[in-house]
């Protein structure tokens, strides 16, 4: 099981994540006088990577706390992110094809990985395989990492201008 300590600087860095993206979409779109189809399906990501690291991070505590085990709240916890990231996923993938990524060379890796990721801990949450490493955490990082990645974006596209 991932340390609780880890859970709540998850949960806090997510909402930190959310917070500064929030800021630097507004600052950007208040010079542009709106904000466009990219920014704000950005935002929106962002704000379910970082809303979905907050929520599972500490769903299992929660779960503890409503008295189920540890190895239980755990698992349902693992299964539910999982098939949550797969199915965002799934979804943000379909529709890149429709509008394409600002930045494919780190959009196309962390999907991949998403998928990978979201599968190989719904396996082992299931049961079906057994092994001794504890994905859940790995999970949260990338979650984080995803929607860093998108805030970074911002950051690039709010500062730097390109030369006319």
């Amino acid at each position: 099981m991932v340390d609780p300590d880890f859970q709540y600087v998850i949960a806090e860095l997510a909402m930190a994540l959310a917070g500064f993206s929030g800021v630097v979409v507004g600052v950007k779109s208040s010079s542009q006088k709106s904000v466009d189809r990219q920014d704000r399906f950005g935002l929106l990501l962002i704000l379910l990577t970082s809303g979905c690291a907050m929520l599972f991070s500490l769903a299992p505590l929660a779960l503890q706390a409503s008295g189920m085990s540890a190895q239980n709240a755990g698992d349902l916890s693992n299964t539910l992110v999982s098939l949550v990231v797969l199915g965002a996923c799934s979804v943000v993938g379909i529709a890149s094809f429709k509008s394409s990524p600002r930045y494919p060379f780190t959009f196309w890796p962390l999907l991949i990985f998403g998928w990978v990721l979201a599968i190989a801990l719904l396996v082992k949450s299931a049961g079906l395989i057994e092994y001794a490493a504890d994905l859940s955490a790995l999970m949260l990082l990338f979650l984080l990492t995803a929607g860093f990645a998108q805030f970074f974006s911002f950051l690039i596209m709010s500062w730097w201008k390109p030369e006319q």
